[in-house]
């Protein structure tokens, strides 16, 4: 007789790392409802904000640890046993009635999950539970009474409904847009309208030399930071322009239509397809097949949907998988590919020096100057209202400061390197080493990548250099995995 097989899964250790924020907020809020402050006691007004903050940070503390400690799913031969806040919950393999994996919520999100639809509701776990492979086995073996026989991801399975219709008449394109613009004309009101009806009123009292300077620091200040607002509303401005754009799906092939052309294909006439990214905000997804080309961007309806359906059908392509077209952005040439700072000289190494990250850096030194150069306009009475005292200001260019260099070191420092023996991440602080044997799975989605090992995974942004030649040599040294 064959024993019994249990497989129990749980939460990832590393979730605990969540309870660091409320834990350390909830003490400090506590204490500063009643710790006297610069301008003197607390009014009951800040007494009671803190002390509501306090409680929320304690009770969102003890509801994950109670989860953390709680949760989890055991299978074996007779059914599901599954526990979350409440008690355990049982149920039959008769039961389970569908079981799929589900997309990512967020369009960048690697974190894609595992779904089983039970009569008594859903079961929900991820890739980095405890034995979550052993889990998906045990599930499509012995739920033989649900609609699916292996894990696939819903919407691309045969069971699930047909044609699929994607465009670009969405609530996300509709209302984000208008929503941003409101927030933007209030940014430019209240920061720029407002104190610019005070000018005269300035200029009377320090001049209009020192006026105009600080006029002058104040906007570019202004100006560099109202640029926040123009970068999310790129993505809704590009899919404004392709509303007659429309693309269907079934099992057969792909058809698209923008009005002014139709292109109709069938899944084995895809020769290829890969990623585009501008400015690492706004991705184009091209795909091409004999009878044309056609593309569509990451404001399309679902767009991971048909990600995901173009992968599972297009079989006869060149490519397996989405990748991106170049690494165009990247500084430093190929010598910076290598951990010993010349071409082919010891381990190929995958860096995230790139001319984004950088304008990144320089654009926080940037802004930096800025703040400096207006607190020392507030202290020479240049500009109007109270100036910082010079502790307060220490404190914030000391932080400033900080975390320029850590973001520097971690520009120049962080990456993945990889040889004969495995993969090592190099973080700001520290290396995470994984041999080849090691690897038991590993995933990627537009966020980047995830390569999973006992007791250990690696992780790597979408912006890595080389990161598709990094995709291809993980796969050719875990092929079987």
């Amino acid at each position: 007789m064959t024993p019994d097989v249990v497989v129990r899964c749980r939460p990832p250790r590393t979730t605990w790392l969540l309870l660091v924020f409320p834990a350390m907020f909830g003490p400090l809020s506590a204490l500063s409802a009643f710790a006297p402050m610069p301008k003197g006691p607390p009014s009951p007004s800040e007494t009671s904000f803190f002390f509501l903050l306090s409680l929320l940070c304690c009770f969102c503390a003890c509801g994950l640890a109670w989860w953390l400690l709680r949760a989890g799913i055991t299978a074996a031969d007779d059914g599901l046993r599954v526990r979350g806040f409440g008690g355990w919950k049982t149920m039959r393999w008769e039961e389970v009635l569908d079981f799929y994996e589900k997309l990512p919520v967020q369009k960048r999100s690697a974190a894609a999950g595992y779904v089983l639809e039970t009569a008594s509701g859903k079961v929900c776990f991820s890739r980095d539970w405890s034995n979550a492979e052993a889990l998906r086995e045990k599930v499509a073996r012995d739920a033989v009474h649900s609609r699916a026989s292996e894990w696939e991801i819903k919407g691309t399975r045969a069971v699930d409904p047909w044609p699929a219709v994607f465009d670009y008449d969405t609530r996300e394109n509709r209302w984000v847009p208008r929503i941003w613009l409101k927030l933007f004309v209030v940014f430019v009101v209240y920061l720029v309208v407002q104190p610019s009806l005070q000018f005269a009123a300035t200029a009377s009292l320090i001049g209009w030399g020192a006026t105009l300077a600080a006029a002058a620091l104040y906007l570019l200040l202004i100006g560099s930071t109202g640029l926040v607002f123009l970068v999310p509303l790129a993505q809704y401005r590009a899919a404004g322009r392709r509303k007659a754009e429309r693309i269907t799906a079934d099992l057969d092939g792909v058809v698209f239509e923008d009005g002014a052309r139709r292109l109709e294909a069938d899944w084995s006439d895809v020769v290829k397809y890969q990623v585009v990214s501008s400015y690492g905000v706004l991705f184009c997804f091209i795909v091409e097949t004999r009878q044309g080309e056609f593309d569509f961007l990451s404001s399309l309806g679902n767009a991971a949907l048909l990600q995901a359906i173009i992968q599972c059908c297009a079989a006869n392509a060149d490519v397996r998988e989405w990748r991106r077209a170049t690494d165009e952005d990247a500084l430093g040439g190929e010598a910076a590919r290598w951990s010993g700072g010349q071409a082919g000289v010891e381990t190929r190494f995958y860096h995230y020096q790139t001319r984004g990250h950088r304008a990144v850096l320089l654009g926080s030194v940037f802004l930096g100057v800025v703040f400096g150069l207006m607190f020392a306009s507030s202290s020479l009475g240049w500009l109007p209202g109270a100036a910082l005292t010079t502790s307060a200001a220490w404190a914030a260019g000391i932080g400033w400061g900080a975390a320029l260099v850590l973001g520097w070191r971690a520009y120049r420092r962080n990456g993945i390197a990889a040889d004969d023996t495995g993969l090592t991440q190099r973080m700001l602080f520290g290396e995470r080493f994984l041999a080849w044997e090691q690897v038991q799975d590993y995933t990627r989605s537009q966020a980047g990548g995830k390569v999973f090992g006992r007791g250990t995974t690696l992780r790597f942004g979408f912006d890595i250099v080389g990161h598709e030649e990094l995709i291809t040599e993980i796969a050719r040294r875990t092929r079987g995995v």
